[in-house]
């Protein structure tokens, strides 16, 4: 990844490729080194570590396709948004420069579904409106047109009277979220009208034909975006629907209508709980996502589904054993028999899994404390009746995470043992304060272990 600054050896005890300083990763510029890079070989530059960059540039941005948008950093995915400020338009044209169309078509399907969104975006939209429309036009003309055509209003709002379209922020934008009004965003606005020349790979030259949406592509899209407005984010639009329907939309194609139709669904009464159950194991690999967000939302609810989201943490499928951990820490108390299962998954290895992302989030599901992410973990507030054999070697494994954040959750551990039951990971818990995580280093302070004297010890 790239970020706010610059991984320096001097401040990685001499280390290349270090922890990056600071906020860490910024994907909104990330992005952007990452196009240069891809063009840069497609004009024939070979150098060993562009490629090696863009290798692992690749593997960072493709762990969000099929999972929600690209976030601010190395963070979770947005599973409950199309797009995050343009970052998954840029994407989806990164990816079909290097004819990687799985993530190149459900990118820039994302994108083409976030027409309702594009007024949004961290620090001003205007990235959000630069690369929209390059996004949806990978996706071909019915793709780009149903994109533009949703926003028409906000061209006709947005254009001056001699033709120049000033910066407009968008509803309810002001202060740090408002940083651009002094541009003239003319040559943003207008970068549409020149795609059908395709002069520039940006602009849809060496588009791929197998990337063209087909009309039932372009209609699920746009039905993916509808009810979205600024004010309350699509709330409104699915909490008017039935539950039939609310729970036939947790098998679809799009995360954020997952999302929407999975928060929706626990707000109403008389949830048909074992339907939602028998989803987890449905052909579809996309209905077992939908299903296991639902049963997370239910909460408590949703106790029946505990042994089925066991199961579902065996799946070979990566996502999906993250979304039954999140369900089962999101229902709670009456999850906690999962604990053992966790544990040992928290020690496993993985080779589709390179970067640890199954411990990062076993981290927040078992020991959060709670707060930014909306969760708490199932043995945040208590240690009874957890094995001692299988707890250690997992709170071990998870301060190795590359995610500070995930080594700074576990920190709740210190809280329910004395010093004589921590000695064993001792070590563990100096290698990870000795060695900062390469991510999320703002985060991380929670690994360290205060020794004050209390009345355990």
């Amino acid at each position: 990844t790239w970020g706010h600054g610059m991984a320096w050896p001097d401040l990685n005890g001499g280390q290349l490729h270090g922890s990056l300083g600071g906020y860490g990763a910024l994907n909104q510029s990330g992005l952007v080194c990452h196009l240069s890079l891809v063009l840069a070989q497609m004009c024939g530059v070979r150098v060993d570590e562009v490629d090696q960059a863009v290798e692992k540039a690749n593997q960072f941005a493709a762990f969000y396709a099929g999972k929600g948008a690209i976030p601010y950093g190395d963070h979770r995915p947005g599973w409950d948004v199309h797009d995050d400020n343009g970052k998954n338009s840029l994407a989806a044209l990164i990816f079909d420069l290097q004819g990687r169309g799985d993530e190149a078509r459900f990118f820039t399907q994302m994108t083409v579904a976030s027409y309702g969104e594009r007024e949004r975006g961290h620090t001003g939209n205007y990235f959000s409106f630069l690369w929209g429309p390059v996004g949806a036009w990978r996706g071909g003309e019915g793709a780009a047109s149903a994109f533009l055509r949703e926003q028409r209003w906000f061209y006709d709002l947005a254009r001056s009277h001699d033709g120049r379209f000033p910066y407009q922020g968008g509803a309810g934008m002001s202060g740090g979220e408002h940083k651009y009004g002094s541009w003239d965003c003319t040559g943003a606005f207008v970068l549409a009208s020149t795609f059908p020349f395709g002069k520039l790979y940006m602009t849809g030259r060496g588009r791929s034909r197998s990337m063209v949406l087909s009309e039932s592509e372009v209609r699920e899209a746009v039905a993916a975006g509808a009810g979205f407005e600024s004010w309350n984010l699509g709330r409104a639009h699915y909490e008017a629907m039935g539950t039939g329907a609310l729970v036939e939309l947790l098998g679809s194609w799009s995360p954020a209508v997952r999302s929407r139709a999975a928060t929706a669904l626990a707000k109403k009464p008389n949830v048909p709980v074992e339907s939602i159950v028998s989803m987890l194991g449905a052909k579809r690999m996309e209905a077992r996502y939908g299903a296991a967000q639902a049963l997370g939302a239910l909460k408590k609810r949703a106790g029946a589904a505990v042994p089925a989201l066991i199961d579902a943490l065996g799946s070979d499928d990566v996502w999906l054993r993250i979304q039954a951990a999140y369900a089962l820490a999101g229902i709670g108390d009456a999850a906690r028999g999962a604990v053992p299962t966790l544990l040992r998954l928290a020690v496993q290895d993985d080779p589709k899994d390179p970067r640890g992302f199954t411990q990062r989030y076993l981290a927040f599901c078992l020991f959060y404390r709670g707060g930014a992410l909306g969760m708490r973990g199932l043995l945040a507030r208590s240690l009874e009746g957890v094995d001692r054999e299988a707890l250690l070697p997992a709170v071990a494994r998870l301060l190795q995470n590359d995610d500070g954040r995930a080594r700074s959750a576990v920190g709740t551990v210190y809280e329910h043992l004395t010093i004589d039951e921590l000695t064993p990971i001792l070590p563990a818990i100096l290698e990870a304060i000795r060695t900062p995580s390469p991510s999320g280093v703002m985060f991380s302070s929670g690994c360290l272990l205060y020794t004050s004297p209390s009345p355990r010890d």
